[in-house]
């Protein structure tokens, strides 16, 4: 639309024109003052004439020069007004269509402009908010010291402020906000007004929290994952020597007594190895299709005697959930975990803690807003809440709860919440924890919905008798090799030893074919047990090979690629089991003897 003309010219009348009617009215008088002076004596009337003529020109100039300047003058006039209007209208979209909050207001602080992003962010409306005060956006903790900072914004000269701040929403809830805060002045330098500019950063702040947190969480599982790794070398053979101890050891002798202390202190230490993996998120052992309410409902008794009296278990199980991939043990210690700190934050008060399960479904932006910072996929999920009535949190504690060994109760907790974080992340879920002081702790974990349907795992058949035959055993620790020869020859059967990767290849390639079994440990020095699997089996596609690591048999096996092994034994083993593998796998051999 074209802009109408703040300075109208008349189109008619024209400079040339003007000029030339100027000219001709000189003339006009000029002929008259000739006429009259030649009924006079002096002057002479030649001279009348050239007088005449000359104001004449000079008048229809200076008509000329002026009607130049005002039509020059009006064009200016209208570009003027269109540059303006075309600044209003940039203003004006800047204002309905940026993302941040603008808020403009006089000199006592009424509020004058109030854009569509303020009303977004703080859900105010423009109707409502004209006039207004801006300090409603202000936290009750705020408000006493907000005169002071008014007083000296206003007297402050210098360069705008900027700072992040919590600012309080119609509804109540609080947004953490950039603010960006500049005087403005008049033409004396004196205070105006102000300039409010606003960037909601909650869920940019929340998701750089959740990323601090997992690259924390990530550094100190690498280093978790190397402890349990060597501990469990050494819990192997404690155990393995206790196992050999006891069974040669008399029934109520003082030895055997302490050698079942032994025996019970290793396998305490096999535990807090098993939730250092955990943390670490390398703990996936058994994963099968589990029914949620099922494992809830079965650990009813054990989660009741495990928490106050005071406190009340409820339940609030959707029924139909549909099945989870998940290890029995570790969904079991998680739950423990979670209702022991639930109980814990209620304290010697009644309260009570409610253990809830939906099935839902989530798309991609709901998954961002509702577990930023962590990897999930949309899709189905079983939602599990873990809710209590008890001291609740602030932030600042909410930002440590997984950090190994705190707590807010007292020392040397260990790595309970922490374990738990990492058993979640190696199933691949989310958790989130919602918690206000004074208004309890509601921790929520979602867990990928699965296809499968729960399964019970069928009864492994006894042991094959045993077999004569030759076994390679390749560790790097001579007190777990002496330990694995001490056993299996027991068993019956004949045993070589290598002390790392190389060694056990050179064997195997020595014996040519005369190996049956090969007992491998996946980390050893000059040649990892990886590599030497992957020669073992291009020296004889048909070798068995049984792997043994420190680390579970899932992360055991991402490092093999397309190579499968016949059989896996997680240090802290038994020799039995370690003896039974190894008939297992003999028997699995086909001999000329034996029937087709």
């Amino acid at each position: 639309m074209r802009p109408s003309n703040p300075f109208p010219v008349p189109t008619r009348l024209r400079p040339r024109s003007l000029a030339a009617g100027v000219l001709l009215a000189g003339l006009a008088c000029t002929l008259g003052a000739y006429a009259w002076a030649r009924h006079r004596t002096p002057p002479h009337p030649g001279w009348l004439l050239a007088a005449g003529l000359l104001v004449s020109l000079s008048l229809a100039a200076a008509m000329v020069s002026l009607a130049s300047n005002r039509a020059r003058t009006a064009a200016q006039a209208l570009e003027m007004a269109a540059a303006l209007r075309q600044a209003l209208d940039r203003n004006r979209s800047h204002l309905q269509y940026t993302p941040l909050a603008i808020i403009e207001t006089d000199a006592a602080f009424r509020i004058q402009e109030w854009n569509p992003a303020a009303e977004r962010i703080f859900g105010y409306s423009r109707a409502e908010m004209l006039g207004q005060d801006p300090r409603l956006l202000v936290p009750e903790a705020g408000q006493a010291s907000l005169v002071q900072r008014r007083q000296a914004f206003v007297e402050n000269r210098g360069e705008g402020i900027r700072l992040p701040v919590e600012s309080l929403t119609r509804s109540g809830d609080l947004r953490l906000c950039d603010w960006t805060i500049t005087a403005l002045r008049d033409d004396r330098g004196g205070f105006a007004g102000a300039l409010f500019l606003a960037d909601d950063i909650t869920d940019r702040r929340k998701a750089e929290q959740a990323l601090r947190q997992t690259q924390k969480l990530e550094s100190l599982g690498v280093l978790a994952g190397g402890i349990a790794h060597d501990f469990n070398n050494l819990l192997t053979a404690v155990l393995g020597h206790a196992e050999v101890a006891l069974g040669q050891t008399p029934e109520g002798t003082p030895l055997r007594a302490a050698l079942e202390h032994i025996d019970a202190a290793a396998h305490r230490g096999a535990d807090l190895a098993r939730q250092l993996l955990a943390y670490a998120g390398k703990g996936r052992i058994a994963v099968l299709p589990q029914d949620l309410n099922r494992v809830i409902r079965e650990m009813g008794d054990l989660l009741q005697v495990s928490i106050s009296k005071k406190v009340a278990l409820a339940y609030d199980l959707q029924p139909g959930l549909p099945p989870v991939e998940a290890d029995s043990a570790q969904f079991q210690q998680v739950l423990m975990n979670l209702v022991i700190n639930a109980s814990e934050a209620i304290g010697d008060q009644p309260g009570t803690i409610t253990l809830r399960t939906r099935a839902a479904a989530y798309s991609q932006p709901e998954l961002a807003a509702a577990f930023p910072g962590q990897v999930l996929d949309p899709g189905n999920y079983v939602r599990m809440d873990v809710a209590d009535d008890g001291c609740g949190m602030d932030a600042e504690t909410i930002g440590r709860i997984f950090d190994p060994f705190f707590s807010t109760k007292f020392t040397g907790r260990g790595l309970g919440l922490s374990a738990m974080l990492g058993i979640v992340r190696g199933h691949q879920a989310g958790l989130r924890v919602e918690s206000h002081p004074g208004r309890g702790t509601t921790f929520t974990l979602l867990f990928p919905a699965s296809a499968r349907l729960p399964q019970v795992e069928p009864r492994r058949p006894a042991p094959p008798p045993p077999l004569p035959g030759r076994v390679l055993v390749a560790d790097d620790e001579a007190t777990l090799r002496d330990l694995a020869r001490s056993a299996l020859e027991r068993a019956g059967l004949e045993v070589l030893e290598a002390r790392d990767g190389q060694e056990a290849v050179d064997r195997f390639r020595a014996e040519s074919g005369r190996i049956e079994v090969v007992f491998l440990d996946l980390t050893m020095p000059r040649m990892g047990g990886a590599e030497a699997f992957r020669l073992i089996r291009q020296l004889d596609p048909t070798a068995r090979v049984l792997l043994t690591s420190g680390y579970t048999e899932q992360e055991a096996l991402d490092t093999l690629a397309n190579l499968i092994p016949d059989g896996f034994l997680q240090k802290p083993f038994r020799v039995r089991d370690l003896v039974d593998k190894v008939r297992e796998l003999m028997a699995s051999i086909p001999r000329p003897d034996m029937p087709a």
